[in-house]
């Protein structure tokens, strides 16, 4: 039996955004029900949204194409994954003392979890922390909630990304006007939970995501994270080097899915002409493979420097899992061994989840194992069925019926319908015509005309109904008014704090400048007094010498008189 709850999930990529609606069933199961992509090489770059007003105009597409898909129902939310360059893992302990022979509890165990997500991180946010176990004495417990100790510290793993990845994400949700669901998952990370098996994270495993600007690897042991990184090279450096064959970037693309490898093999094959649409362009095949295998060893050797660097090199009891569209590459396994000069395990993760499809085509080669483990993953519905309402007729006359008011001379209300047979008002009650003040009495009383000659029968206003384009034109309107002015908000702020940044700069440089001038005084008047100093002993060596030498000639005098003498 599938359940009413329909999971709405956008996977944000370098090379296109994806979205599906899935619903499912007791067992488990995932009934996909929509699937909609859009090319974003023209907004995101590298995992980092640099263009708002395209990315929200791909947002729209994206939920435009899957509500088409699905059968009165809206989408009221979304749940997210994202990864960037600037993704990786970082390392934290957090201890605490604790008083003799304390049991830890639940609170303990909390306080030390938001002690580690308040770290300070210049220009970076934590976007998830994967506990890695907890000491209490020689005890290691990942659940130390009523162990007895006297100490514990918590080891996490942040993964941590730019402060602008996450501001850029949720400012195009906001001016989409699309809500997501709960904090945006790790694309790295969702892909693991639903790519390897139980046995593969227990014994330890790489897992590469070969993605079109960025490659990801995530080492796995004991069932935990125990590491990320993310290069900023992936597939789509293979096609921009083939665009070097003088040929256009779907050419390009095109020669690497049918013709390229990842090793460059000696065979009759790689002579082969390869004759492109052009008239009279052709290349040969080898030289499209020297080019492929020159940037995949590039991206394997980067691969392998990470893996050496998590320090699980010799713990990878499961081997190596390639996912991601970048998998695809042709004896991509080869060229890793080749290059490591190993022969690991390695497998090659295409679809590893069978969904039932709605008539629906989905891709099979990798690309969309984060968006079902999004999908999968998701805990509320995210869509809202819609009850029609009539839409009314702008050429229909409409009639309406109601009671209008009159006011008389006396502050009454007097009520009359407005189809009455005779369609009058009350006839003016009979009274004695007064000569009006003069201008005199006027200014002091300040009547110009008789109260009842202020009154006038309402008329009856004819019943328009807009245009409904129009409303939603205006309404339109209005919403871009808003999001133009949001966004020079926004554009303010950032030139406040760039401009704060840049003052806080040149104060540090003023401080370094003048901190240094002091310290070159400071020691330019040691070196004065030292020079003086030196002066003065010198001077007082002199005194001495000069006064021992006269001793010493008025000692020889002496002699020299005294010898006379005797003489």
């Amino acid at each position: 039996m599938t359940t009413k709850e329909s999971i709405a999930a956008i996977e944000i990529g370098s090379s296109k955004i994806a979205g599906m609606v899935g619903r499912r069933d007791s067992g488990g199961n995932l009934e996909v029900l929509a699937y909609a992509t859009e090319n974003s090489s023209s907004f995101i770059r590298k995992g980092i949204i640099f263009n708002i007003d395209k990315a929200v105009i791909g947002l729209k597409s994206i939920i435009d194409n899957l509500e088409k898909s699905l059968e009165g129902l809206t989408i009221s939310k979304v749940y997210v994954s994202i990864c960037g360059q600037s993704f990786r893992s970082l390392k934290n302990v957090v201890s605490r003392d604790l008083p003799e022979n304390v049991s830890i509890t639940e609170e303990m165990v909390d306080s030390i979890c938001e002690e580690n997500r308040a770290i300070k991180l210049t220009d970076m946010d934590i976007f998830d922390v994967i506990p890695q176990g907890y000491h209490i004495g020689t005890i290691s417990e990942m659940d130390p909630v009523g162990v007895i100790g006297n100490r514990i510290e918590g080891c996490f793993l942040n993964i941590v990304g730019r402060s602008i990845v996450r501001k850029n994400l949720e400012r195009c949700f906001s001016d989409a006007r699309i809500k997501i669901a709960d904090d945006p998952d790790i694309t790295s990370t969702v892909t693991a939970k639903y790519v390897l098996t139980e046995s593969e994270r227990r014994l330890g495993c790489a897992l590469i995501d070969f993605g079109a600007d960025t490659t990801t690897v995530s080492i796995y042991h004991k069932n935990i994270l125990r590491f990320l990184s993310v290069i900023p090279i992936g597939s789509s450096s293979i096609t921009h080097d083939l665009m070097s064959l003088n040929i256009d970037e779907n050419e390009a693309e095109e020669l690497k899915v049918h013709y390229g490898s990842a090793t460059l093999e000696i065979s009759k094959d790689e002579e082969e002409i390869i004759h492109l649409n052009e008239e009279n362009h052709s290349v040969k095949l080898s030289e499209i493979n020297n080019i492929v295998e020159a940037r995949a060893m590039e991206i394997i050797a980067n691969v392998w420097n990470q893996i050496q660097l998590s320090g699980y090199t010799n713990r990878l009891g499961s081997g190596l899992i390639f996912t991601g569209g970048g998998s695809n590459l042709r004896n991509l396994s080869t060229a890793f061994c080749k290059y490591i000069k190993r022969n690991p395990k390695i497998r090659t993760a295409s679809l590893v989840y069978e969904p039932s499809i709605s008539g629906l085509t989905i891709p099979s080669d990798g690309t969309i194992n984060a968006l079902i483990g999004l999908t999968l993953g998701g805990r509320e519905n995210c869509c809202e069925r819609i009850f029609n309402q009539p839409i009314p007729n702008p050429d229909q006359e409409v009639k309406i019926d109601h009671p209008s008011e009159e006011i008389d001379e006396g502050g009454l209300s007097v009520s009359y319908d407005n189809n009455d047979k005779y369609d009058t008002k009350p006839d003016r009650p009979e009274t004695e015509d007064m000569p009006l003040p003069s201008d005199e009495e006027n200014k002091k009383i300040g009547i110009k005309v008789p109260f009842w000659d202020k009154i006038r029968k309402p008329k009856k206003e004819e019943i328009e109904i807009e245009d409904p384009e129009a409303v939603a034109q205006r309404e339109y309107e209005r919403e871009q008014q808003q999001i133009r002015k949001d966004r020079d908000r926004a554009e303010r702020e950032a030139q406040h704090e760039v401009e704060t940044l840049r003052r806080a700069e040149q104060k540090k440089k003023q401080d370094v400048l003048k901190a240094q001038q002091q310290e070159k005084e400071r020691i330019l008047r040691e070196k004065r007094k030292e020079q003086e100093r030196i002066e003065k002993l010198a001077k007082k060596k002199d005194n001495k010498f000069n006064k021992a030498l006269n001793h010493l000639t008025d000692i020889f005098f002496n002699e020299d008189q005294m010898k006379d003498d005797n003489d």
